[in-house]
């Protein structure tokens, strides 16, 4: 995916976040997390990530599983530049 797609991406998650700030963004077993709880979350996790010694890197390890915050942090991820891993 590049750079602009991930910018795209990003920008319809905080347009979803502002024009349906209550519906269902992400279901899983944790249960349902909505547009702009995810938005605040991928929000928090940027911001973390600007502040931290992986700023500037181009690739970010994450540890996965099913629930939100592996979401989260792959969108954050991609909406500070970076790739993960």
């Amino acid at each position: 995916m590049a750079i602009q797609e991930h910018a795209q991406l990003i920008r319809r998650l905080a347009e979803s976040a502002g024009e349906y700030p209550n519906r269902s963004a992400l279901v899983t077993h944790e249960g349902t997390l909505s547009y702009s709880e995810l938005y605040y979350m991928v929000g928090a996790i940027q911001g973390t990530l600007a502040a931290s010694k992986a700023a500037g890197d181009p690739l970010i390890g994450v540890v996965t599983g099913d629930d939100f915050g592996t979401y989260a942090a792959i969108l954050a991820i991609l909406a500070s530049g970076a790739g993960y891993v």
